[in-house]
């Protein structure tokens, strides 16, 4: 698939080329559920991926889904960035 923008995977990278100098930081936030585009589309455009992460029982256990995920994508595209994980923590 290619467009505007160049192929599918490399949409938001190539769309980001022009103002990524400008900026010291900038924050790709993604809805919480899995898009399969969306996802490789973020991945490809990131330096850094941040996951937060709430504790409970169905949290974990999608976070444990998305780090097998993430270990797939490493694996299949030669990924090498920095993932984090940002713990919520209740008192």
């Amino acid at each position: 698939m290619t467009g505007l923008f160049g192929s599918g995977k490399d949409r938001l990278k190539n769309a980001l080329r022009n103002i990524r100098n400008k900026y010291d930081c900038i924050v790709i936030d993604n809805a919480p559920t899995f898009n399969t585009i969306t996802f490789l589309n973020t991945l490809f455009a990131s330096d850094e991926i941040i996951i937060p992460l709430k504790i409970g029982r169905f949290e974990v256990a999608g976070f444990i889904w998305i780090l097998k995920e993430l270990d797939n994508f490493k694996i299949n595209f030669n990924y090498q960035n920095k993932i984090n994980i940002l713990l919520e923590k209740f008192f």
